[in-house]
């Protein structure tokens, strides 16, 4: 494909699986990852473990792990190799892996078998522009009202996800276990150009809908995820509590595990920052990231004033997985690797983001547009990767309380979405004592669904918030087309 660029890599496809370039001579790494290495890999386990993952004895379970660590050094080795390319060495394995993309879902994929017979599209694109010209862009809606149609035929295994809803509407989508896989990849990537590796000590400061549960599935869901925390050497903090004693414990928690690396929403490390201020310094961190919200300059000059440490920022979506991230030369590059770049004008003077994974041909988006923007577009030199600014996704306030207790807004997003009923929402905070659940949707006849939602907002704010769901018939969008979840007008 560009073996006159670089001998040393190869790409390997068969028709209904990507598979990865990897130094050539590598031993069989093209066997599918399958569940019980995958779990032994990166010990997430979505589901109990069968009777038959219980019955494998102890050297098939070393000799996996043995396997998947060779593949991941690998891997990581590849993305290395793949930064120091040419452009047209890039474009040319997009291409290559997109055609490949292509191939799956124009034969297995309801929609765009039917999208492929519609447009008259080729069998292969002879070139990036060519597919930019032709496809059309998918909007989210169309993802959001019919997403098995997305959903190959032939799939593997995998898991469903639904998105916090950015719009205020959350999506279903599917990952299969390789895709994912992939996507840790290229997230430790850069994470390894920072100097940090995989087994290191971890803290997350992020958001799970068990914390806000007070049943005993949450409670259970909880352990389970304390105990993985502890051989993973992963510290989980629920980013939904945000009061200064809390975080001060997090603090103290942070420094007793010679936490490496903080992953967080960036408003829970700016409030984290802020009540860590004048506590002992975490003398093993060495990085911050943030995701999941703009990080203005004022927030990232704190975090960095009081941890002492570079902040990096990270760009996924629950859709389509890692897409940028900060690496060690201080820029936001593209994960080019596994995903087409793409941006549009818009009548504001921005650039939309449209995206295309090519990572996950069970549930494949081509020029998905994110509804995320951009002041300019990517900058490209003659090697490596492209490079953005700050992306201006969605914006969350945080709600508080006469006591001092604070709220991340992601604590509503993740109770609100799971009631189909909702079209969209916003929450707005005007007082000390109440906040209003603004929701575009018809209530009659679930009344009793609506007494539930405010029931459970109630409890997740601790009985320290009135929780008033009002039916509106329009919630407006900014400027650039998002819609503000979570509005707090109060300090």
């Amino acid at each position: 494909m560009f073996r006159s660029q670089t001998e040393s890599l190869r790409f390997e496809a068969n028709p209904f699986t990507l598979e990865h370039i990897r130094p050539s001579g590598e031993a069989d790494g093209s066997r599918l990852l399958n569940r019980f290495e995958y779990d032994i890999l990166y010990q997430e386990t979505t589901k109990p473990a069968t009777q038959e993952r219980k019955a494998m004895i102890l050297i098939p379970r070393l000799a996996a792990s043995a396997r998947r660590f060779h593949r991941a050094k690998s891997e990581l080795r590849l993305r290395s190799e793949f930064e120091a390319l040419s452009r047209a060495s890039i474009q040319a394995f997009q291409l290559a892996r997109l055609n490949e993309l292509w191939t799956i879902a124009s034969r297995s994929v309801p929609h765009y078998r039917e999208l492929r017979l519609k447009l008259r599209l080729p069998d292969r694109f002879r070139s990036l522009d060519e597919f930019g010209d032709r496809m059309p862009v998918l909007e989210k809606s169309l993802v959001r009202n019919d997403s098995a149609r997305f959903l190959s035929e032939n799939r593997e295994s995998g898991f469903w996800k639904r998105t916090g809803g950015s719009t205020g509407i959350p999506i279903r989508c599917f990952r299969s276990y390789r895709a994912h896989l992939e996507n840790l990849w290229d997230r430790d990537y850069v994470l390894e150009t920072w100097g940090l590796r995989v087994w290191d000590p971890f803290a997350f400061i992020d958001g799970h809908r068990h914390d806000l549960e007070s049943s005993w599935s949450g409670r259970l869901a909880k352990r389970k995820q304390a105990a993985e925390g502890r051989v993973r050497r992963r510290l989980r903090l629920s980013a939904y509590y945000l009061d200064e004693d809390r975080l001060r414990s997090y603090h103290a928690r942070m420094r007793r595990a010679g936490v490496k690396c903080l992953y967080s929403y960036s408003t829970a490390a700016f409030l984290l920052a802020k009540a860590a201020a004048v506590e002992p310094p975490i003398k093993t961190l060495k990085l911050v990231v943030t995701y999941a919200e703009p990080l203005p300059d004022h927030q990232r000059e704190a975090i960095e004033r009081v941890f002492r440490v570079p902040v990096a920022t990270e760009y996924s979506a629950i859709e389509l997985g890692y897409l940028a991230g900060t690496h060690g030369d201080n820029r936001v590059r593209i994960a080019e690797h596994g995903v087409i770049f793409e941006t549009e004008p818009t009548p504001a003077g921005r650039f939309e983001i449209i995206l295309t994974d090519l990572r996950n041909p069970d549930f494949p988006l081509l020029r998905y547009r994110l509804e995320d923007v951009l002041a300019a577009p990517p900058e490209y030199g003659r090697t490596g990767c492209g490079v953005i600014g700050p992306v201006e996704g969605r914006t969350l306030d945080v709600l508080r309380t006469r006591s001092g207790k604070v709220f991340h807004g992601t604590a509503v997003i993740v109770i609100v979405k799971e009631y189909p009923f909702v079209k969209l929402f916003q929450a707005v905070q005007d007082n000390w004592d109440e906040v209003t659940v603004n929701i575009q949707s018809d209530i009659d006849g679930v009344e009793a669904k609506v007494r539930e939602m405010a029931e459970r907002l109630e409890t997740g704010f601790e009985g320290e918030l009135r929780v008033r769901i009002k039916p509106v018939p329009r919630i407006e969008a900014t400027a650039a087309g998002k819609r503000r979840l979570i509005i707090s007008r109060i300090g």
